[in-house]
């Protein structure tokens, strides 16, 4: 698939968009919340607060059962010794992190009203983990299953689809890396822009969206 510069340069100004304005924040929040987590061995309100804000923000609180508990055994899952941000957290390889994900996703059934919950998983992963885990996504999915002959049916298909074309797409993505000089000094501009794999990820998915979303309006 050849890229579409024009929706390129709009993938990359909604990556700068949403980095500085929603992602960098919870991506901080969650790295101190994790901190405070290893220390006292146990989720505080503070912590919950934090996890429900961000589910919300993000639409997949719907996934999880109703009520607090839902949430508070979820994070424990999740943030917990042996869960699934401390499984991921040496693994590099795009099928590896698919798989501990889809693993983890049979593992909680028991809290999720969504039979997969991909989006919520992977959504919590991408926040503690954004330059190696990208969102699943409803208008992603309908982009890569344009581009593939291989369908997605699991997170790790979404995975290596997505990492397949983000490879394909390198080049061109990483001549935008950059930014004018008066947002230089504007830290969640240049945090995204300075770190290559981040902004890969993020312009990835940002381009994606976009090629899902007209895909999506183009069938109507």
């Amino acid at each position: 698939m050849s890229i579409d510069n024009l929706i390129l340069d709009k993938a990359v100004l909604h990556a700068l968009f949403w980095w500085q304005n929603n992602e960098y924040n919870f991506v901080q929040s969650f790295k101190r919340a994790r901190l405070n987590y290893s220390r006292n061995s146990k989720p505080d309100q503070a912590f919950i607060d934090l996890f429900h804000e961000f589910s919300t923000s993000y639409g997949v609180r719907r996934c999880l059962n109703a009520g607090e508990n839902a949430e508070i055994n979820y994070i424990k899952r999740c943030f917990g010794k042996n869960g699934l941000i401390a499984c991921l957290k040496t693994i590099k390889q795009p099928e590896n992190i698919g798989r501990i994900i889809d693993e983890f996703i049979e593992s909680i059934t028991d809290l999720t009203h969504d039979a997969s919950a991909r989006s919520l998983v992977s959504k919590t992963a991408f926040i503690c983990y954004p330059s190696k885990v990208p969102l699943y996504d409803a208008y992603v999915v309908k982009a890569l299953n344009s581009v593939s002959s291989e369908k997605v049916n699991s997170y790790r298909d979404y995975i290596s689809n997505f990492y397949k074309f983000s490879n394909s797409a390198k080049t061109e993505i990483s001549s935008k890396r950059k930014l004018p000089k008066e947002f230089k000094e504007i830290i969640e501009l240049s945090t995204l822009v300075d770190d290559e794999d981040l902004f890969q990820l993020r312009v990835t998915d940002k381009y994606l969206w976009l090629i899902g979303l007209d895909h999506k309006n183009k069938t109507q």
